[in-house]
């Protein structure tokens, strides 16, 4: 009777930790149907928009509590190892997804030497 207890708890402990594990399959922040890319457990996604007169691509931060549009009207980006370099309408955003930072930038200039020829490339 003992054993049976023991393998019943033991076995409900081990269920229990079993439902506990992170699914990366499911982001936190969910994906709907304009969003176009998605990192940092979709933290961070690149969504088609509508302003009323044209279509337009932004970049927005999901944070736990506000919604932030960090770029609207996206011309390009592109995926570089662990960043997302992001370029609009005279701005230019590097998203650092490991270390969950996002630097803006006004003009091509600012930008670190290394990713200026990146960013000139793009459309």
């Amino acid at each position: 009777m003992k054993r049976i207890t023991l393998l019943l708890v033991t076995s409900a402990f081990l269920i229990s930790l079993l439902g506990c594990q992170q699914d990366n399959n499911n982001p936190k922040y969910a994906e709907g149907k304009d969003t176009i890319e998605s990192s940092d457990n979709g933290r961070y996604q690149i969504m088609k928009g509508f302003d009323g007169t044209e279509d337009y691509i932004s970049l927005v931060d999901y944070k736990p509590v506000i919604e932030e549009e960090i770029i609207s009207k996206i011309s390009s980006y592109k995926k570089v190892k662990e960043l997302l370099l992001v370029k609009g309408d005279q701005k230019y955003v590097i998203l650092d997804t490991e270390h969950n930072k996002v630097t803006k930038y006004t003009n091509l200039h600012s930008v670190p030497k290394e990713y200026q020829s990146i960013f000139k490339k793009m459309k």
